[in-house]
């Protein structure tokens, strides 16, 4: 058959190569030089000797391939197929060698760690009232997936019209990402509705005055990843009820500028969110009341921040929180609360929201790490359903791997294992 010609970037090209007993190092087209420790290597080979091409798993007898002894004698590059073949005085095996470029972390690209079409972290953009919430049509959902995924991971959010006003639509949409998490609840899909129950159960949340700016399920061992709303039936003849979102990651840049004190506390100081609950909205059996029971308690500072110290979860759910440690100082307490108080002010402040009017089949598809959301009043008049579910932070990262796999363009054995900023970097490698 004809070879498949694939052009890659410079920085996945092959200069030169050379070799010690115990090391293969490669010269890069970019004039980098990466070193692969021959243990390094034995470690991680994707040949049919050692790796199961089917399940994509070690087969047993690689553990005594890994720790024999062994002496590296040759090395080969094949511009053609861009492997590299490494041969020991026991075994050779070929390696792609864009894979290899991008195993050394230490000296990936700065241009190939933005601008491509699928987006990562580092390019999120922060925005208050001003900003936009990127919009699709529901009949684009599947074409569009890689764009309104993007959307997500650099506004926080998208909307999306014209979407089918039932549970099983719902669902197929979400899961084009995958499948919902499982909630402490008889159902995975929740529907928001004022009724008595409810409202004996979370007055917060199912009750018609203002609701706060929040985020959802901060007191799980670790919280819901993405939150999506479905509108199923509206009608409000006297006042709309509008619904909002806010980047916690802009009003935390301000109160950074503003009062580093502030910030420092927020991101620093631990303290506890907490459920108890003995039974749930949802119809049940009487016989089910004691499996329904919860009791939760999470302890972590408001603003979960990363080494470079940028903001990457929020964890603002008030009415949840059951104090500090005895260990704190009322000095310093009185400045957290003070800090609480502060960024509270902010997120219910409509300078920093996006507001919007929740009507039939219009979707909202949200990152509950970094946005809170909340509501104004529903007038007594009011009759409104929404439809809410929440997906888990493995199924975010599984499907973001997934796309940034299919992009690379590798064969599924060099996609094992790479980390996240690996498989960013391979999905840039074509040109």
């Amino acid at each position: 058959g004809s070879l498949n010609i694939i052009m890659l970037r410079t920085p996945f090209l092959v200069r030169s190569l050379a070799s010690t007993k115990n090391a293969l190092q490669v010269t890069w087209r970019d004039e980098v030089q990466s070193i692969y420790p021959s243990d390094w290597l034995r470690a991680t080979v994707r040949d049919d000797r050692y790796f199961e091409p089917v399940s994509l798993l070690y087969k047993p007898e690689h553990l005594s391939f890994v720790t024999k002894a062994s002496t590296m004698t040759k090395v080969e590059g094949d511009n053609d197929t861009n492997t590299i073949h490494v041969h020991w005085d026991d075994h050779s095996s070929a390696f792609d060698s864009s894979w290899l470029r991008a195993q050394d972390t230490d000296n990936h690209p700065p241009s190939l760690k933005a601008n491509g079409s699928l987006k990562m972290d580092s390019e999120r953009i922060s925005w208050d009232s001003s900003g936009s919430i990127p919009e699709y049509s529901y009949r684009d959902r599947e074409e569009q997936f890689e764009s309104w995924m993007s959307d997500i991971r650099m506004f926080g959010a998208i909307l999306m019209h014209d979407v089918p006003q039932d549970e099983k639509t719902f669902r197929e949409v979400l899961n084009l990402i995958g499948p919902l998490r499982q909630r402490y609840h008889p159902t995975d899909v929740f529907k928001m509705k004022t009724t008595k129950k409810a409202l004996s159960l979370d007055y917060h949340s199912y009750g018609l005055s203002y609701l706060n700016a929040h985020t959802d399920t901060t007191y799980y061992t670790r919280s819901a990843k993405l939150q999506a709303f479905l509108c199923v039936e509206y009608s409000a003849p006297k006042e709309d009820t509008v619904n909002f979102i806010v980047d916690a990651v802009k009003v935390a840049e301000d109160i950074k500028k503003e009062d580093e004190e502030a910030f420092e506390l927020l991101t620093n100081l631990v303290a506890g969110q907490a459920r108890l609950r003995f039974d749930v909205e949802e119809p049940r059996p009487d016989s089910a009341q004691n499996k329904y029971k919860w009791s939760a308690r999470k302890d972590s500072p408001m603003l979960v921040i990363n080494k470079e110290g940028e903001v990457i979860e929020n964890k603002y759910l008030f009415p949840k929180h059951v104090g500090f440690s005895l260990d704190v100082d009322n000095a310093t307490m009185q400045k957290a609360y003070n800090a609480y108080h502060l960024f509270d002010k902010k997120v219910n402040d409509p300078f920093y929201q996006k507001q919007y009017v929740m009507k039939p089949g219009m979707m909202q598809i949200f990152d509950n790490h970094r946005l809170l959301h909340g509501r104004g009043p529903i007038h007594p008049t009011t009759s409104r359903t929404l439809l809410g579910a929440y997906l888990p932070e493995e199924i975010w990262k599984s499907r973001w791997r997934l796309l940034y796999g299919r992009k690379s363009g590798l064969e599924k054995k060099w996609l094992v294992g790479c980390s996240d900023e690996v498989l960013q970097v391979l999905a840039q490698r074509i040109l």
